[in-house]
């Protein structure tokens, strides 16, 4: 019943404004998954950044006292599934210069925050161990209401 209501409601949309509310519905319906030894192009994903929600109000800071800091969607721009067995992650953005943020958040409840990795403007976070199940990232602006693509890389080096 609730896809003949909504199918109703496309119609009547023009198709620009109906693929601008598409991106607000949230997450992708199937979580990524990977295991150790995973080929370098299955870590590698896309996306923009488009945003007002606070990142801070997912957490103030993380387990290492990194704060979290940011703007973005209210959902995670990624779901990850890990399986156990990895020694140690990075999560890098790519943004090509963009001041990016990025939160994930750990089955365990646990939190990773990450800013500017080094000299560059985007985000990295290091995992050591990280347990098995499903991540939910987040990929911001450090300025709310910034569009941004981006590329995200998560690798075992």
């Amino acid at each position: 019943m609730l896809f003949k209501k909504f199918f109703v409601f496309a119609l009547l949309l023009p198709a620009s404004t109906l693929f601008a509310l598409l991106p607000a519905w949230g997450q992708p319906a199937t979580p990524i998954k990977l295991a150790p030894g995973f080929p370098h192009q299955n870590g590698v994903f896309s996306g923009a950044i488009n945003g007002n929600y606070s990142l801070s109000s997912i957490a103030k800071f993380d387990r290492d006292q990194n704060p979290c800091l940011g703007f973005a969607s209210n959902s995670p721009a990624h779901t990850i599934m890990l399986a156990s067995g990895f020694a140690k992650l990075n999560f890098q953005v790519n943004s090509r210069g963009k001041d990016t943020t990025l939160i994930i958040k750990a089955p365990n409840g646990q939190i990773f925050c990450g800013d500017d990795a080094g000299a560059k403007k985007d985000a990295l976070v290091v995992t050591e161990n990280p347990p098995g199940g499903q991540y939910d990232v987040w990929i911001g602006s450090i300025e709310p209401g910034k569009r941004w693509n981006y590329s995200l890389t998560v690798s075992e080096k």
